[in-house]
């Protein structure tokens, strides 16, 4: 086991685990649990504004920083976006990927809620089953507006959270 020096803590701003990681000073990491074609589900193909079973890039994925898994992310990004590798995957940010192709999240549109860990979630996390953790939900968009990825992400608690200013209106 490492030791993560504190927890990583994301804005309300649209950002990247993966950025978040580097620019709090830890080594970010990758490790691609799946990857390939599949149909799109009726709720990504909603979220994505694209029809029912159109094929997407789905991809499953463990986010690390200094060796300690830090979340398990689940992501579909369509065709529009050109082909992913799981090679760019291993390496790079999906963000950072998106960004290179000239497709730059402008927006994005986030869930997000607390559960207990499924057993597999614990495993690929390194914690008991059961265990809290908080799930996102996100679809970004680009400055044209078009639906460019969609995710479904755990983080674990202990090493992740959110931290927003609030305004009386």
């Amino acid at each position: 086991s490492q030791v993560v020096h504190g927890q990583v803590t994301r804005g309300m701003e649209l950002t990247s685990l993966y950025d978040d990681i580097q620019r709090g000073g830890s080594r970010a990491e990758t490790t691609v649990i799946s990857f390939g074609e599949s149909p799109a589900s009726a709720h990504v193909a909603s979220s994505l504004g694209l029809p029912t079973g159109t094929p997407v890039t789905e991809s499953l994925r463990i986010r690390y920083a200094d060796g300690v898994p830090m979340a398990v992310l689940h992501n579909w990004i369509p065709h529009t976006i050109g082909t992913l590798t799981k090679d760019e995957l291993d390496a790079k940010g999906l963000y950072q990927i998106l960004r290179e192709r000239g497709f730059v999240p402008q927006v994005g549109k986030q869930r997000i809620s607390a559960r207990k860990a499924t057993q597999a979630e614990a495993k690929n996390l390194d914690v008991e089953s059961g265990a809290a953790v908080l799930t996102m939900e996100r679809t970004a968009y680009d400055s044209m507006g078009r639906a460019i990825e969609h995710g479904e992400h755990i983080y674990r608690t202990d090493l992740y959270s959110l931290e927003f200013t609030v305004v009386n209106k």
